[in-house]
C-alpha cells in the first residue's frame, strides 16, 4: 500500500504533528471534572491544551507500540488518554477510530513529522498547527487541530526523537465547560 500523505515538516523548534480522536469526551468515568486545570477561558471554558496538559500529568496513561506500516497501525482508541507510542528507529503509525464527526486537537510532547490519511488514502490538512512550546504545561509541544469525519484516520509518524512521544487527542465538545467550587 503506497500512501501519499500530506506531511508537515518543522525543524526541530517547530514542527507538527497529525490527528486523532475518539469519541468519548469528559463525560468519561475515568475522566475527571477538570476542577485544577488553571486559567479557563469564558464561562469556565477549558482550552483543548490545557485538558491535555491534565492527561499528561494526571492520566488516564496507556502505552502502545506504533505498527511498522498503515495495516499494522497501532488504534488509539481513547480521547482524553496519555498515550506513550513507542516507535522502531523514530517512524511508525498509529490509527484513530472516529465514531462522531468532530473537530480534533492532537496534543503531542515531542517534535515529530506526522501525515495525516484517511483509510482510503486521501490526505487530511490540518486548520491549524499550534506550538504550545511548554506551556501551559511542560508536556504540551506540538498541536494540530482538524476536522475529522465519521471513519479511522492513520497517522505516519517520523523524525521522532528517543523513538517515543506521548499524545493526547481532545475532541472538540459542545458546551465544554467545567464548573468550580466557590
Amino acid at each position: 500500500m503506497n500512501l501519499r500523505p500530506w506531511h508537515v515538516f518543522l525543524r526541530p523548534a517547530a514542527v507538527v504533528f497529525g490527528g486523532l480522536l475518539l469519541v468519548a469526551g469528559c463525560g468519561d468515568e475515568d475522566h475527571d471534572d477538570h476542577d485544577d486545570h488553571g486559567e479557563h477561558g469564558e464561562h469556565g471554558e477549558v482550552s483543548a491544551v490545557e485538558d491535555a496538559c491534565e492527561h499528561f500529568g494526571e492520566g488516564p496513561a496507556a502505552a502502545v507500540t506504533a505498527g511498522a506500516d498503515a495495516a499494522a497501525a497501532a488504534a488509539l482508541a481513547n480521547s482524553h488518554t496519555d498515550y506513550t507510542v513507542t516507535t522502531a528507529g523514530g517512524a511508525g503509525f498509529v490509527q484513530i477510530p472516529v465514531a462522531e464527526a468532530t473537530e480534533l486537537t492532537v496534543v503531542l510532547s515531542e517534535a515529530a513529522t506526522v501525515a495525516i490519511t484517511d483509510l482510503a488514502g486521501n490526505s487530511v490538512a490540518p486548520e491549524a498547527t499550534p506550538m504550545y512550546n511548554g506551556a501551559p504545561c511542560e508536556a504540551a509541544q506540538i498541536g494540530l487541530v482538524f476536522d475529522a469525519e465519521v471513519g479511522t484516520y492513520v497517522l505516519e509518524l517520523s523524525s521522532v526523537p528517543n523513538d517515543s512521544v506521548r499524545i493526547v487527542v481532545v475532541p472538540a465538545e459542545e458546551g465544554h465547560e467545567h464548573e468550580h467550587g466557590g
